[in-house]
């Protein structure tokens, strides 16, 4: 038996919306309180065994597809061994290309038992007809058994391939990516992905993942952009880190993970910098409600305007199913926070703006949670070759810089893992 925590929203008040369905900004005392939410514990019986994605062998019309030899590390033939490539992480995807090599093989990791999804999709315009193979786990000396355990060929989109509810047991298994039959595909690029199912608990907190994605998402804030920010306001690739509390509470923190701090409208971008590791806490009590929100401005500069908001000094936007999300207001190409347009216009020293804008939500997606620091989920996140770091103490340079740790970080403001351990040791 395992128990992990389930996540369960009640039948909660819904909260005023427009005319026509249409979702209107209230201050909290109008709208009244937060629909609650709870924890329930639900007892989970873990069965040890293979599970088989997609439709097995499918060989229909197009000939044998041979297994290759997943341990003699030859570059591969159509009927030869296959190419190791490196690791893969749930929820950062690999963009490669076939070579010479028409399977390659990447690690993944599991350290407790879990569901996975697997993913392998032609890009820019592949004509692939794709094949995924997993096998493992590997034994003390590193060697993969020659048997699969799970095996796909079209069960994805097109010709492409998609294994689901393939339960692990903790250990380094192989994911085999390949051409079906072997076929050389030279420089025909595909993107393979592994996903977490949403029942685990990756990072081993006792909130299950899923209920972790439902809270940050529940509660996600609304982001108040000045329209002179349309060309670049959506350069970011949020993340999330959910920590529950030893009083029945919740924490979320926001990585907004911002490609470029712009600089100073005003003066033409002086004092812009690659990356912007602006973000946002959002609090809840024991009751799951809304209690605190910190917004991030400048943190930690000469400048910092940044503060603690109870909900009653903020104001709401309502989305379409009733349920209401902070509003936080962008400062123009600085991405710092406010909770209203005048201390916005009023911060750093009168240097911020925000003016006219529009709303969006901070965008998070359910592959984007970066664990704790015991069971870190995501830390290396990859785009255009170059990488930044949400647990390495790194100086967080928005995918702007090259990314070698030898590399001059200097430029770039601070460090996500900095910024962490304070929220996680209560020192915002």
């Amino acid at each position: 038996m395992e128990r992990v925590f389930t996540c369960l929203r009640q039948d909660a008040p819904r909260l005023a919306t427009g005319r026509n369905g249409e979702a209107t900004r209230r201050s909290l005392g109008e709208v009244g309180s937060f629909g609650g939410w709870h924890c329930t514990l639900l007892c989970l019986l873990v069965a040890f065994g293979t599970i088989w994605g997609g439709c097995g062998e499918d060989t229909a019309g197009k000939g044998p597809d041979f297994d290759p030899s997943v341990n003699d590390g030859k570059a591969d033939t159509a009927s030869a061994g296959a190419s190791f490539r490196g690791k893969i992480k749930f929820g950062v995807p690999v963009e490669a290309a076939f070579d010479e090599s028409s399977h390659h093989m990447y690690d993944l990791t599991v350290t407790k038992i879990v569901k996975v999804d697997i993913s392998l999709d032609g890009i820019e315009g592949s004509s692939l007809d794709t094949v995924l193979r997993v096998y493992g786990p590997r034994d003390s000396e590193g060697n993969l058994p020659e048997t699969k355990i799970a095996y796909n060929d079209d069960g994805g989109s097109s010709l492409f391939s998609l294994i689901t509810d393939l339960e692990l047991t903790p250990g380094t298994y192989g994911v085999l990516a390949s051409t079906y039959g072997g076929i050389p595909s030279p420089n025909q690029a595909y993107r393979l992905e592994a996903y977490c199912d949403m029942d685990s608990d990756m990072d081993m907190d006792g909130l299950d993942d899923g209920c972790e994605f439902d809270l940050a998402l529940q509660f996600e804030p609304y982001l108040w952009f000045s329209l002179t920010e349309e060309g670049f306001r959506n350069d970011r690739i949020p993340h999330f880190a959910v920590e529950p509390g030893s009083d029945g509470g919740v924490s979320i923190f926001y990585a907004l993970s911002y490609f470029r701090d712009y600089g100073d409208p005003t003066f033409g971008g002086m004092s812009n910098h690659p990356g912007d590791c602006e973000f946002l806490v959002v609090n809840l009590n024991a009751q799951w409600q809304l209690s605190h929100v910190f917004l991030s401005s400048h943190h930690r500069m000469w400048n910092d305007s940044s503060k603690w908001c109870t909900p009653s000094e903020m104001d709401f936007e309502v989305d379409d199913e009733g349920y209401s999300h902070p509003v936080i207001y962008v400062s123009e190409w600085k991405h710092s926070n406010y909770r209203n347009l005048k201390e916005c216009d009023a911060g750093s020293l009168y240097n911020d703006h925000c003016e006219e804008g529009t709303l969006e939500r901070v965008g998070i997606e359910r592959d984007r949670n970066i664990g704790n620091p015991v069971e870190q989920i995501i830390d290396d996140v990859q785009l255009n070759e170059n990488h930044e770091f949400y647990w390495t103490l790194l100086n967080f340079c928005g995918w702007q810089e090259p990314s070698s740790e030898s590399s001059d970080r200097s430029k770039c403001p601070s460090a996500y893992g900095e910024i962490i351990d304070l929220w996680l040791n209560n020192q915002l």
